[in-house]
């Protein structure tokens, strides 16, 4: 909900500390090889798909040396916000902690020697030489948007790692992953101090890991936690009390402007009802409302907070929200909300701002209810059998918002299969090439049994599917029974997303006509 604390961001989710023509190319670092950036690229693609962000925010740090060096890196993982994805590496304890520190510029939080990184970019991110050079020689991505960019970032300048510190990268990407997922475990007393904190705190943890990089085996030491992760806390409670005072003194501060991360305000056209102090107030003062049913733990005070909130401004996005997801209504009352959201979100945001921000308008953290409004509609309109509305909501949402936050390509490709509108979810199907779920992977080798029945192709599909999740033939042709209840807990490539993969697409597979004998066929020694 739009007014919700978020916490400070370091400089993993703040904007380009300076404007560069074109950052030197990868194959331009002395000793840089096609063959040593391609083992580079492997390694960030299993990263990638690993996904260790979703265990670890960026306020639980890692601390790893690489071993005989044994010198200390402090590692932040970025990615846990949905708003950039990848890593930034401090050499000394007292940058990590400057990183977390409120400040107004953050130039002042540059490290002396560079803000060292990996990040996940789409490709016209990259150098124009970086994307030839990933074409020619194949380098491999695991999906459209996650190209790695490694860069030191200096407060006037880009340049990128040396080889030394290229191959130390390559190492703790290849052992992060082993590390986060293999040994860390919960810690059943942890308890969240707000709702800031991380959903979940781990037991201390330590392992020394043996990669295989370009250069050969590494051991690489890592352990958690790192000891900045109670001042960080301690800042963020300092703040909760500030915005108290705020809230005693009758003031409204929207914390969701603070992070808006790329907001450029010279080219912000004011919406109509901006123009207006009595309207801008009251949706304010809405808009405090949902802040507060958000946090309310019985269903029955939010639905009132949220009719509360109309009363004061029928712009409230998030109140129209909260009645179409949690209120007893008929599927087309549930649409019509959304209508009225979507609606909503165009007079609040303004039609001029939502043009201009066309492709990135999910890095505006106030348009992101419209966004949802968008997708509610849609699904609910999908749901009612009307398709084809549906379909156009859910390629006007991928217009917006082009890196896909909000996972419509899963409704979209699903829709397409149902219609067999097979040139279209093929485009869609390349188009997120890479991407690691057993949707998209079990759906392309569907499509190519539909296109060309038992053939190389297919077949070849079909084992690249078993290669990103080995357990869905079982489910899918019921040689394992389903749960009772969907589990809560999956990631790819585990049963549990075998278990969703099979509840959301099992149709898609009886109804057409020999899938299933066929899937039987050529996974029978792995079922």
């Amino acid at each position: 909900m739009a007014g919700k604390k978020k916490p400070p961001q370091g400089p993993a989710e703040t904007p380009p500390l300076f404007t560069a023509s074109e950052p030197p190319a990868l194959l331009n670092t002395p000793g840089v090889t096609p063959e040593f950036a391609k083992a580079l690229f492997e390694a960030a693609a299993d990263y990638y798909r690993a996904a260790p962000w979703r265990k670890l925010a960026d306020i639980q740090p890692l601390q790893a040396s690489v071993i005989p060096s044994g010198q200390q890196i402090y590692i932040q993982l970025m990615g846990n916000a949905g708003l950039e994805y990848g890593l930034i590496f401090y050499d000394r304890l007292e940058d990590l902690e400057n990183s977390y520190r409120i400040t107004n510029n953050p130039l002042l939080q540059l490290p002396a020697t560079g803000l060292h990184s990996l990040s996940f970019e789409q490709p016209t991110n990259l150098p124009a030489a970086d994307r030839a050079a990933a074409k020619k020689y194949k380098w491999p991505v695991a999906s459209s948007t996650a190209y790695p960019f490694p860069a030191v970032y200096l407060m006037d300048d880009l340049q990128r790692p040396d080889r030394a510190e290229l191959i130390r990268i390559e190492a703790l990407l290849r052992a992060i992953p082993h590390f986060v997922n293999g040994h860390l475990f919960p810690d059943p007393a942890y308890t969240p101090r707000s709702d800031d904190d991380p959903l979940e705190d781990y037991l201390p943890a330590e392992a020394i890991l043996n990669v295989q990089t370009f250069d050969g085996a590494i051991e690489v030491q890592l352990r958690y936690p790192v000891a900045i992760t109670d001042l960080v806390r301690s800042r963020w409670e300092t703040l909760d009390e500030e915005d108290d005072e705020w809230n005693e003194e009758g003031l409204y501060f929207n914390y969701s402007d603070l992070d808006d991360d790329d907001f450029e305000e010279e080219e912000y056209e004011p919406a109509p009802h901006e123009r207006v102090e009595e309207a801008d107030s009251a949706l304010q003062k809405a808009q405090r409302l949902m802040d507060e049913a958000e946090e309310e733990d019985h269903w029955e005070v939010r639905l009132r907070l949220a009719h509360r909130a109309l009363e004061f401004s029928p712009d409230c996005v998030e109140a129209y929200l909260l009645l179409a997801e949690e209120d007893d209504l008929e599927p087309e009352e549930i649409s019509a909300l959304y209508q009225k959201a979507v609606l909503a979100g165009e007079r609040t945001l303004g039609k001029t701002n939502i043009a201009q921000w066309a492709g990135r308008l999910w890095r505006k953290r106030r348009a992101r209810p419209y966004l949802f409004a968008l997708q509610g509609l849609a699904e609910s309109l999908a749901e009612q059998g009307e398709a084809e509305r549906a379909q156009e909501l859910y390629y006007e949402i991928l217009r917006l918002n082009t890196e896909d936050h909000q996972g419509i390509r899963y409704s979209l490709l699903d829709l397409l299969m149902e219609k067999q509108n097979h040139p279209a979810a093929q485009e869609l199907l390349d188009r997120f090439a890479g991407d690691p779920a057993a949707a998209w992977s079990y759906s392309q080798a569907l499509l190519a049994f539909r296109l060309e029945g038992n053939s190389p192709a297919a077949i070849a599909a079909l084992q690249a599917a078993l290669q990103a999740n080995p357990f869905v033939p079982a489910y899918l042709v019921g040689r394992k029974p389903m749960p009772t209840e969907p589990p809560l807990d999956l990631y790819y490539g585990n049963e549990n997303e075998a278990i969703h993969y099979t509840i959301d697409h099992f149709r898609s597979w009886w109804q057409t006509p020999g899938a299933v004998e066929w899937l039987k066929k050529n996974t029978s020694g792995s079922l």
